[in-house]
């Protein structure tokens, strides 16, 4: 069996994308119908949340919906080709909230084709190649009593190719500013608050990237943020199936007392 680090294999992948030098790009994206946004309203609450920065709220903030897609293009568009439901996993040192814990996560109930075709479009994704696609359908709430944790894990990196955050709604709120930082960490050299109809692509390997944690807009109020993230990946080296998963439980179970022992058990709230 390969390790993960044959698996996660951090090769020059520009040339497969128009992010150019800087390695990462914003663009504009169009958003096709109702029934995607709709689809926002029925997402379940992520019963992972509430590791690492989630006790902030105490694991009440972000609700999700997953599936993996196989992502060709054909006849002047890209296609998703649904793959077998399974957990996500993540290995412990890419995520130190809850990584090397198989999350049980329910399935998109929506067919994300035409958002990602306008998606892989914008970025130039190579159309002679063929990509695996982890698709994250995210809503993080905010309230008087709700602390709106973008990222439970802090700034970091995912072990993919590529990452995309697309941004469909943001409702009464103020915060979750995109950023993305030297790997290691240190002062942002990217951030914006991206809004709805555009997305932000970066190679995953060349930074870290975070996003600040968002609050309602009006005192008392409640808001929410709607965004899908996708994790991208060179079909060959696709981090899915029983050979990745099993190099990623291999490694243990993250420790966010030993890796954050600052924040633990609780971080401090950002008003």
């Amino acid at each position: 069996m390969r390790s993960i680090e044959e698996i996660v294999r951090d090769d020059d992948v520009n040339d497969l994308t128009n992010l150019g030098p800087r390695r990462y790009r914003v663009a504009d994206f169009e958003i096709t119908s109702r029934r995607t946004i709709e689809a926002f309203d029925n997402l379940v609450l992520d019963p992972y949340c509430g590791q690492g920065r989630g006790a902030l709220s105490g694991g009440r903030h972000r609700y999700r919906r997953y599936d993996d897609f196989r992502m060709t293009f054909r006849d002047g568009r890209w296609h998703c080709e649904l793959q077998p439901h399974r957990p996500f996993i993540q290995s412990p040192r890419f995520n130190r909230a809850v990584g090397g814990l198989p999350r049980h996560l329910e399935p998109l109930e929506i067919d994300p084709s035409p958002e990602m075709d306008r998606l892989f479009k914008a970025f130039g994704f190579d159309t002679s190649r063929e990509f695996h696609a982890k698709i994250h359908q995210i809503r993080v709430i905010t309230s008087s009593d709700i602390h709106g944790v973008a990222v439970v894990e802090g700034p970091h990196r995912d072990g993919q190719e590529w990452q995309i955050v697309a941004v469909f709604q943001r409702h009464d709120i103020v915060g979750g500013e995109s950023q993305f930082l030297p790997n290691g960490g240190g002062k942002p050299f990217f951030a914006q608050v991206l809004q709805p109809g555009q997305a932000v692509c970066n190679e995953d390997a060349a930074m870290w990237h975070n996003a600040t944690d968002i609050a309602p807009a009006e005192p008392g109020g409640t808001g929410y943020r709607d965004i899908w993230i996708i994790a991208t990946n060179r079909w060959e080296h696709r981090r899915y199936g029983d050979e990745f998963e099993a190099a990623s439980l291999g490694e243990g179970k993250a420790d966010w007392t030993a890796s954050r022992p600052e924040e633990s058990p609780q971080v401090t709230p950002l008003r």
